[in-house]
């Protein structure tokens, strides 16, 4: 494009923005800036994912490079700690530039550290529960049937008397089922169903009231029955507990 092209391009872009703008400068150019914010390309944030990514991927392939700066990060924690011209126990007040610069390290620090245990955790969880997961759907009745047909929902533990510990997963098992209101509404009917509410500013389904109508009309408990739904698996507790 030759430069007489150019301007002519130019003179009719400033054109176009000065008549949206209805001749104001000012607004023209606001308009040229969030025409540009909205085209330049910007590096993409990175956030607690990605970073918790990248240690996965680091740890997979055991990058000792990535390792080694970690260490270096943890190596140098405390001492960043011990460096605070900011005391521990010292009250509210404005912070002094070092100071703000001090606690900025040390949350960096902190930050990367963090996130890097939380992913060790979550591993080491997932290799307790695929243990105990195994090692319960290894086992087997007199007909070799399986005893536990959900190995994955059940509790269990592995102990380490070397250090008096246990690995457990607790509070596994089926979620008490849910009561399908709607279904049970249109079971019992419109007229039924208010006398088991209670009265609000709205109906307001109350289990007490639900049971005692079904004290006195047997067959709405065969009603309620056919009413509850699968409600899933409760979340497993991943705790380490004393022996």
């Amino acid at each position: 494009m030759d430069s007489a092209s150019g301007r002519e391009v130019a003179e009719t872009e400033v054109s176009r923005l000065l008549k949206a703008a209805g001749g104001s400068y000012v607004r023209a150019y606001e308009s040229l800036v969030r025409q540009a914010e909205s085209e330049v390309s910007r590096p993409s944030r990175s956030t607690v994912a990605d970073r918790q990514k990248g240690w996965r991927d680091a740890l997979a392939k055991m990058d000792r490079h990535r390792l080694a700066d970690l260490r270096k990060r943890m190596a140098g924690y405390v001492s960043l700690i011990k460096g605070h011209e900011l005391a521990f126990d010292e009250g509210p007040r404005p912070l002094e530039k070092q100071e703000q610069v001090q606690l900025m390290e040390e949350f960096l620090a902190f930050r990367e550290i963090d996130e890097f245990l939380k992913v060790r955790r979550e591993w080491i969880r997932s290799a307790v529960f695929s243990h105990i997961t195994e090692t319960l759907a290894a086992v087997t009745g007199d007909d070799g049937s399986p005893v536990y047909p959900n190995p994955d929902m059940e509790n269990g533990r592995i102990e380490v008397p070397e250090v008096g510990k246990a690995f457990v997963r607790e509070g596994c098992g089926p979620r008490d089922p849910d009561l399908n209101e709607d279904l049970l509404r249109a079971q019992l009917g419109e007229e039924t169903w208010a006398s088991v509410c209670e009265v609000h500013v709205e109906q307001r389904f109350s289990p007490e009231k639900l049971m005692k109508l079904a004290e006195r009309d047997p067959s709405v408990l065969e009603k309620v029955k056919d009413c509850f739904v699968d409600a899933g698996w409760k979340s497993p507790r991943f705790v380490v507990k004393d022996i």
